[in-house]
């Protein structure tokens, strides 16, 4: 949401030639999306069962759940990141960059998520680590 909605508010006061504003859009995006990341890991890591109880998993599902979390957390300011750098990377005029950024992270993810789950026996937290990393 910060990524994309400051980029087009960003694209405007770069087609009026203001680029000052679209630098401190952007950067008021990155600041903004770490600090509510941040916020959001601070919250998981306190109470990750009570948020995965409230989400609806099962007891049996708990433990499986959990050490995704575990994983998954750290990654979560890379994630922010990736997300809102994308959106940069669109306005600077890479389109076909950005979105090569996009599909080479996934092709990874997808190869290691099988590999780390399945030949490793790794399970959930085989799926985390890559899921963190890309």
């Amino acid at each position: 949401m910060q990524g994309i909605g400051r980029s087009v508010v960003s694209g405007i006061a770069m087609a009026q030639g203001d680029s000052d504003k679209a630098c401190v859009n952007m950067t008021q995006a990155s600041v903004l999306g770490a600090v509510l990341i941040g916020m959001l890991v601070t919250v998981l890591s306190v109470s990750g069962e009570g948020t995965a109880r409230l989400l609806g998993c099962s007891v049996t599902r708990m433990p499986g759940a959990l050490d995704y979390l575990a994983w998954l957390l750290p990654g979560m300011f890379f994630l922010v990141f990736e997300c809102i750098g994308m959106m940069v990377i669109r306005l600077d005029g890479s389109p076909k960059f950005a979105v090569m950024c996009n599909i080479v992270p996934a092709v990874i993810n997808f190869v290691l998520d099988y590999i780390l789950v399945f030949p490793c026996g790794m399970g959930v937290k085989g799926a985390a680590i890559p899921a963190s990393e890309a």
